[in-house]
């Protein structure tokens, strides 16, 4: 048995094979029903994939934009408490600063006492404060290790910005100087009564150490989305979850146009791509305090994975549909189209009688109608081929009783005339001529196969023409005088040709057509008067030859 050495799971899968290619076996790609099966089912799958497109991207646009909108609300969120961490700082290095008076600023163990008295503040600053002259050059600073007592600071925006313009700012992220780790500043003017600004406090915060903005770089979002403060007037990062990204430079304007907008200041979501070129949904808030804004990105792939999911469940669904509709089309339209199936085996498989071949009719709707007028084409066809082969045997008839020698030939150079007259001529029955080729019907005439005159209607050729110097031609017919020296037993003869085409009913040329007649008296007697037309009678009787021979010289004795 063919089934006996597998296992039950393997049958099982080679038995499904079998069954789908017998299926797939039962179309015939030429077949009526397997068109309209094929044409219905395309018709069935543009609207179903259509609708299905169109239902998938509208939710995909609800989703992305549920998405978008649950994004920014989180990232306005964490953006306000930031914005408030920020100016909570702010305002507690004004309201220090507003302590130091120019006594104080000059005296520099007393303005150490003054920092030391501020816990609070000092906690608020992880990466400790400093205090500058006039000049940059800090002062007093907390904690003493950071050593940044002496060391000039006037190349940093925070201090220039507190000393030279009186503004309370937020420094550009970068690699601390004394800390070597990212940090970012914010420095207030130190004035004294007058309002002249005589110094600035400034606060570190360093962002590799815990901090305020670990509420960022300690979450995620979702399952693999993350956050981000970015400094756009900088276009460096601040922050960001896992702080592996804390301040790394953004890429170029140009690059991404998503983040050029959020550089810009627009607030709101979209989709963008991350370093590595993966697709994320985005959603962005600023901090004014600062000029910053807060990032939140999540994978698209994560974010809208129910749409994926329910992509995948609408195409499971829609081929199973399309496997059914196939099948249910193919079996109705087999039964619809039944009686044509029948039809056809029928014409295939006709009758040997003489009777006109009719269809079966079984069903009387729109194919049995059909069937119906086809069976009086046939009827209608079958009196005209009935009349057509009598006028055709009449043609025959007429042609092979003419008396006029004639042949014809296809526009293959096939003889496909050859009537009694020519028979006569030439000594060769129809039988042995119909259906030759090659020349082989100038045989008789001129002892080879060469072309006749007939022929230089199907190939107006130099070469044949050559051979009849004398041709006349009338339109499309062509007739010409000839000696045949292989006529009457290779005696010869002189004849008169005419050649014409023949047309099909769109006026093609499909043969030709010749007429052949001896004129050998006329040409003698035009040669050589009567005595060569008695010569001649003389030759043709059938006499014995020393008889015909002296007759021959009484003949021209007397014409001598």
């Amino acid at each position: 048995m063919q089934y006996e050495n597998h296992t039950p799971a393997a049958l099982i899968k080679i038995i499904i094979k079998e069954k789908i290619l017998m299926n797939f076996n039962i179309f015939k790609w030429r077949s009526l029903n397997t068109k309209m099966t094929i044409f219905t089912l395309a018709i069935f799958l543009v609207s179903i994939w259509s609708l299905a497109f169109y239902a998938s991207r509208l939710l995909y646009q609800d989703m992305q934009r549920l998405s978008g909108d649950q994004q920014f609300s989180t990232v306005s969120y964490i953006a306000a408490a930031v914005n408030e961490e920020l100016g909570n700082r702010l305002e507690s290095i004004r309201g220090i600063a507003g302590e130091v008076s120019p006594e104080i600023l000059a005296n520099s163990k007393a303005l150490q006492t003054l920092l030391e008295q501020h816990p609070v503040f000092q906690s608020q600053f992880n990466g400790g404060t400093y205090v500058t002259g006039i000049d940059g050059t800090a002062t007093a600073s907390l904690p003493l290790s950071a050593a940044r007592i002496g060391v000039n600071y006037m190349d940093r925006d925070h201090i220039v910005a507190a000393l030279k313009e009186g503004k309370t700012t937020i420094s550009r992220p970068v690699m601390g100087r004394m800390l070597h780790a990212p940090v970012f500043s914010m420095a207030a003017p130190i004035s004294d009564t007058q309002g002249k600004v005589i110094g600035a406090l400034a606060g570190v915060v360093d962002l590799s150490k815990p901090n305020f903005l670990d509420k960022i770089t300690d979450n995620h979002y979702g399952k693999t989305g993350g956050y981000m403060l970015v400094a756009p007037q900088h276009r460096v990062i601040v922050t960001a979850t896992g702080k592996s990204h804390i301040i790394e430079q953004l890429p170029a304007t140009g690059i991404s146009p998503l983040l050029d907008l959020f550089i810009q200041g627009y607030e709101g979501s979209g989709i963008g791509t991350d370093s590595n070129g993966k697709e994320e949904l985005i959603s962005a808030k600023s901090v004014p305090i600062a000029g910053w804004y807060v990032a939140v990105s999540q994978p698209t792939a994560s974010a809208f994975a129910p749409i994926h999911e329910m992509q995948q469940r609408i195409l499971l669904a829609a081929i199973l549909i399309t496997v059914l509709v196939l099948f249910l089309t193919s079996w109705i339209l087999r039964r619809l189209l039944s009686p044509m199936i029948a039809a056809r085996k029928y014409l295939a498989n006709p009758s040997t009688t003489n009777q006109p071949l009719l269809l079966p009719i079984t069903h009387q709707d729109e194919i049995g109608e059909l069937l119906d007028a086809f069976n009086h084409l046939l009827e209608t066809l079958a009196q005209r081929e009935k009349a057509l082969k009598a006028n055709r045997r009449q043609l025959t008839d007429i042609i092979k009783f003419l008396p006029t020698a004639t042949l014809a030939v296809d526009k293959k150079g096939q003889v496909i005339i050859w009537n009694e007259a020519i028979e006569q001529m030439t000594g060769i029955p129809v039988a042995e001529m119909l259906g030759k080729t090659d020349y082989a019907h100038a045989i008789p005439f001129y002892g080879e196969a060469r072309p006749q005159l007939l022929n230089l209607i199907l190939d107006d050729s130099t070469e044949i023409a050559s051979r009849y110097p004398d041709i006349i031609r009338k339109g499309d017919t062509l007739s010409a005088e000839v000696f045949c020296n292989a006529l009457y037993g290779n005696k010869g003869a002189w004849i008169f040709a005419k050649a014409a085409p023949l047309h099909d009913q769109d006026g093609n040329i499909v043969g030709a057509i010749e007429s052949v007649r001896d004129i050998t008296e006329r040409k003698l007697a035009e040669t050589y008067g009567d005595i060569g037309r008695e010569v001649l009678h003389i030759l043709n009787e059938p006499v014995d030859l020393r008889n015909a021979i002296q007759r021959v010289l009484a003949t021209l004795s007397a014409y001598l």
